[in-house]
């Protein structure tokens, strides 16, 4: 009897460290599943914005119209200036905006075809980047009406830099003009439910 009792006692006292492990294997189960169909957080990325106001040596550089340029991924973004006395443009050059490009149209670039060098604005260019991107635009037209174009991105001695973009159906934009590291520029954020008006209105 004392046997029989012990017996009953071990193969209880079995099943229930079974079924803990059971329960627990099953709820680190569940644990890695929920883990894993679990959306990655995406890491901010931060960045010139419409409405901003960019300020360097002494000009307000009010950034009233943007079009971005993507070619499976951020090529570059630019941004119109109107009233700006040094700068009509500025460019992003990287997704967080840690270089950008204080720039003036650029009257030396002829139609057609772009070959890999050219000199104009009193520097040689060298190609650095060229191709096909969709185009979205916000605020002022930068671009006109167009959701495609190519460009062709060149760069000189001195950090000078040259972009040069053809919208499908539209007029050509060339901008010159010099980059210059994030630091170097104060930002004063926009509105992000208005367009501010231009400075000194």
């Amino acid at each position: 009897m004392i046997v029989e009792a012990v017996v009953v006692a071990a193969v209880i006292a079995g099943g229930g460290f079974l079924a803990r492990t059971f329960w627990k294997r099953r709820g680190v189960a569940r644990d890695r599943k929920s883990a894993a169909g679990k959306p990655e957080e995406r890491e901010s990325v931060g960045g010139l914005s419409l409405g901003d106001v960019v300020l360097y040596l002494g000009d307000e550089l009010w950034l009233a119209g943007a079009v971005e340029l993507d070619e499976e991924g951020f090529v570059m973004k630019v941004f119109k200036c109107p009233g700006g006395r040094e700068a009509t443009h500025v460019v992003q050059l990287d997704r967080d905006a840690r270089e950008v490009m204080l720039a003036r149209e650029a009257t030396g670039v002829a139609e057609g075809a772009l070959p890999s060098e050219l000199r104009t604005a009193g520097s040689s260019f060298t190609m650095r980047r060229r191709g096909s991107a969709r185009l979205h635009s916000r605020g002022e037209r930068v671009l006109g009406s167009a959701t495609q174009g190519r460009y062709t991105w060149f760069t000189a001695a001195g950090g000078k830099v040259l972009v040069v973009i053809d919208p499908d159906g539209g007029t050509r934009l060339s901008l010159v003009g010099d980059s210059v590291p994030r630091e170097m520029i104060e930002l004063l954020p926009g509105s992000k439910e208005s367009q501010p008006d231009p400075p000194g209105k």
